[in-house]
């Protein structure tokens, strides 16, 4: 098992104490992030570049999308930055309101080019939990955004969001606690709720869903957290 861990005299070593994420990007390069920076691991001489943003070195990175043109889309608890590759610069593009949420994550890109974000904490709706919402990088704005109704039964049904991935077909699907699994179909822009049925055994095991993966045959693999595994 190889090591790396911070010293404080070496620019190139592991230069976060407390990592939130590491992701791989579209490049195969590995990023490492944290508190006030981010890392790219140089595999060929096993070293650390670092970047921080110089507005705001106290900011706290989570996560990352890769826009495949040479940059970072970066969550934060500070908002949604830019990071440039090649000039190596990073532009705060949606600042987090206050009194909003605590972080946000960026999610993937769907099939308009619009990145698909979470709000964690108090969402930017104001409702306690998450909520979802798609960035338009062209407008630099929020264009929609989706938190629960219960006076909607094609919208969001839980606002305790476990995962969010897009399958082969760009349809969107939310795993989360007490509302099962949830499809979204960007053609007609509704949720369908897939729920646990006590009266149907082929039904989802329980409303409980932690995470849903597609695999190479279009199948869902859906995890609960009491009711083990479901493939659909």
């Amino acid at each position: 098992i190889d090591q790396w861990k911070y010293v404080a005299d070496d620019a190139y070593s592991l230069g976060i104490d407390t990592l939130t994420n590491v992701q791989e990007d579209l490049d195969k390069d590995i990023w490492i992030m944290g508190y006030g920076k981010i890392q790219q691991f140089d595999p060929s001489n096993s070293t650390f570049n670092s970047f921080s943003p110089v507005s705001d070195r106290s900011v706290k990175f989570n996560s990352l999308v890769d826009n495949g043109e040479g940059s970072l889309w970066l969550g934060s608890d500070q908002g949604l930055y830019l990071f440039d590759k090649v000039k190596n610069r990073f532009q705060l593009k949606l600042p987090m309101g206050k009194g909003e949420a605590n972080s946000l994550t960026p999610l993937f890109f769907d099939q308009d080019e619009k990145l698909w974000i979470r709000f964690n904490g108090e969402s930017y709706l104001g409702e306690s939990g998450q909520a979802l919402a798609i960035f338009d990088p062209n407008k630099g704005r929020i264009v929609q955004e989706f938190s629960p109704d219960p006076q909607d039964s094609t919208g969001l049904i839980s606002n305790i969001i476990y995962g969010v991935i897009q399958d082969a077909q760009n349809r969107v699907w939310v795993s989360s606690f007490g509302g099962g699994l949830s499809k979204y179909d960007p053609i007609n822009k509704q949720f369908t709720h897939y729920k646990h049925d006590p009266e149907d055994p082929h039904s989802i095991s329980e409303n409980n869903v932690i995470r849903t993966y597609e695999d190479s045959q279009g199948r869902l693999w859906v995890s609960t957290v009491n009711q083990g595994l479901n493939l659909y």
